[in-house]
């Protein structure tokens, strides 16, 4: 089922013409990038069956009219189930990655103020267990731009979709959808006129960070350890000698 779903996210990707946002573009950027901003778009694969603590995964993309509030948090959006509309939990993982959960069990339609279905699902009560923390071997700042790359210690968990680089603070400032087939994955990306949610931020070297994983049914792994972003990754330093 995970290898459908990340067919799906690629789909999704071709679909908009564009990738997920993480860029340095400002919130009022439509003034030079020809009115380009925010819209909401469910990550979860159609049809998703989910654990009763997981629900929807919606991401802001480029591609809509939102520039000042972060398009993922839709508090207009319901789930209905037989005519019944019932308002979602809405939870923030990270800026631009919201989640949104059921309050019963059944097949649900989540669907726009208008109607408009955007996904639907069957949630269970049924117990799954979740993802354990990553295991970060090294994380860099890109010199050229402010991409924040790293590498786990092994290929993503098959549930593991996004992942996500949190802050000494605790709070979540940037992330990236998980590439399953490698164990280098990027945490921030920075593009041009490509628009940012509200609240994402950009990381230095020299920065400690954690990071965790979302799954396919929108909930967190537990955290990396703590880790410093260095500016050049092992191999670098090694041909370097910097030990930075």
């Amino acid at each position: 089922m995970l290898a459908a779903y990340h067919r799906w996210v690629k789909w999704i990707g071709c679909a908009i013409g564009t990738t997920l946002v993480m860029s340095s573009a400002p919130a009022h950027a439509e003034f030079f990038c020809g009115g380009i901003g925010l819209a909401p778009q469910v990550l979860s694969e159609p049809g998703l069956v989910l654990p009763g603590d997981g629900g929807i995964v919606v991401a802001a993309i480029t591609g809509g009219n939102h520039f000042d509030d972060d398009a993922a948090d839709q508090p207009t959006w319901r789930f209905q189930t037989g005519g019944v509309a019932t308002q979602p939990r809405r939870v923030t993982l990270a800026p631009g990655l919201v989640v949104y959960r059921a309050r019963q069990d059944g097949t649900l339609t989540l669907v726009e103020a208008d109607g408009k279905a955007r996904a639907t699902t069957f949630v269970t009560r049924r117990p799954r267990a979740r993802l354990a923390a990553p295991v970060i071997k090294w994380t860099v700042r890109s010199p050229d731009r402010a991409d924040v790359n790293l590498e786990l210690a092994s290929l993503p968990p098959e549930d593991a979709i996004a992942i996500v680089l949190v802050g000494k603070d605790g709070k979540p400032r940037s992330w990236d959808l998980i590439d399953p087939e490698s164990t280098m994955q990027r945490a921030y990306k920075q593009r041009g006129c490509e628009m940012q949610p509200p609240g994402t931020m950009s990381s230095n070297a020299g920065d400690e960070v954690t990071f965790f994983f979302v799954d396919a049914y929108g909930r967190t792994s537990q955290p990396s350890k703590p880790i410093k972003i260095a500016t050049k990754t092992p191999s670098e330093r090694a041909i370097s000698r910097d030990p930075k």
